[in-house]
């Protein structure tokens, strides 16, 4: 007698040939009557149907995750971009416009002008000569000179202390600027070639002064101080009733007053020399003040003036190498930022339109997992029929 399916068994088979003629006709199970032949068909079918439904199950899943990639709301990726731009930002306004520039510039000023004052000090020196009776003040020409060969180092220290400091503003200024609080910067932080030194070789035009002054003293001084001597003499001898025109016996003076007289004459002449030095000696150390005092205030003023220039230039200079700096950042910012943030949007784009394209197949790859869920179940009765009670 030949064995025929369970109701339980056919009735499985009626289901999942339904549901499998939604999925693929190999699913679909033939005119079976026997159990045999019905547990041979759904044995041979099995792992194809795992494997398609495994397909399935991936396909619903990719969909899903391209829907939800599309629909993901701008986060700390976005953030970290408009923080990059705005760093870029910053950047450029700083090259454009440096704020350090002139502070570093004062500190090394500053710095410069002590040792600027010593060496005036120590190279101006005042020398005095006569000439035609008169004092001639003027400043050592050698001093002056010696100063002028220093000042093409004072240039050197003044831009060898600002510009190291302009690299190091720089570097600490980006490097703020890419450790922001919050994220970090999706690209790496550009770097900048030092400043390059300028020409130092340039001298102010220092002043040498010359003073003139009557030279007093010669024989002029001698007889006025002889003649202030011995008028003070005679007035003392008046008042003690010296008598210059007559001796004792009324015929001249004594030889006792001549001598004293000539003592008199002697002293005065000597006190006419001696004071006749001193006054020279002392206009002498007037006038060498003097010198000293107008030489070093022109030479400070002309070297004041000349630093003035020096910093003007050290100014231009540094301008120059910063408009440099900025060209090369632009350079970088094209050839490195934009085009990541061109790949970015690429990128955005793609997944918007693998998100649109999924939801608009994510219908039917829902369905199709539903039927093989389906189909699954209806294989399992199968099983649970075919095993019998």
């Amino acid at each position: 007698m030949q064995v025929r399916n369970s109701p339980e068994a056919d009735k499985a088979l009626r289901d999942l040939g339904s549901v499998a003629r939604r999925l693929e006709p190999r699913f679909v199970p033939p005119a079976l009557k026997e159990p045999a032949a019905t547990r041979a068909w759904l044995e041979g079918v099995r792992g194809e149907f795992k494997t398609a439904r495994r397909s399935a199950d991936a396909a619903l899943s990719a969909a899903q995750a391209q829907i939800d990639a599309a629909m993901v709301k701008p986060g700390e990726s976005e953030a970290s971009w408009r923080a990059l731009e705005e760093a870029c930002r910053r950047i450029e306004q700083e090259l454009a416009k440096p704020t350090q520039l002139r502070s570093r510039l004062e500190e090394g000023r500053r710095s410069l002008l002590p040792k600027v004052e010593k060496v005036i000090v120590e190279h101006l020196t005042a020398q005095i000569a006569t000439r035609r009776g008169r004092f001639v003040g003027t400043l050592d020409p050698a001093g002056i000179e010696q100063l002028r060969r220093q000042t093409p180092q004072w240039m050197s220290a003044w831009v060898g202390y600002v510009y190291p400091r302009l690299d190091e503003d720089l570097t600490r200024f980006v490097e703020d600027l890419w450790n922001p609080r919050q994220t970090d910067l999706p690209i790496a932080a550009p770097r900048f070639e030092a400043f390059r030194q300028i020409d130092a070789q340039s001298t102010p035009d220092l002043p040498n002064i010359e003073i003139v002054k009557e030279a007093s003293g010669g024989l002029g001084g001698l007889l006025r101080h002889m003649r202030s001597v011995m008028y003070s003499v005679m007035s003392l001898g008046f008042m003690f009733g010296i008598n210059l025109r007559a001796s004792a016996d009324g015929e001249g003076p004594s030889i006792g007053l001549i001598l004293v007289m000539i003592a008199v004459v002697v002293a005065a002449f000597s006190f006419g020399i001696l004071q006749n030095s001193t006054e020279r000696a002392r206009l002498e150390e007037r006038l060498t003040e003097e010198v000293q005092r107008r030489g070093e205030q022109a030479v400070r003023e002309s070297v004041r003036v000349w630093l003035d220039r020096r910093q003007d230039k050290i100014i231009d200079d540094a301008l120059d190498q910063y408009r440099e700096r900025r060209r090369a950042f632009i350079r970088w910012y094209r050839e490195t930022v934009k085009p990541a943030a061109d790949v970015r949007v690429e990128e955005a784009q793609a997944r918007a339109r693998r998100g649109d394209a999924a939801r608009k197949s994510i219908i039917q790859l829902q369905a199709t997992a539903r039927d093989f869920a389906t189909a699954r179940k209806a294989m399992k009765a199968l099983d649970e029929a075919l095993a019998g009670p």
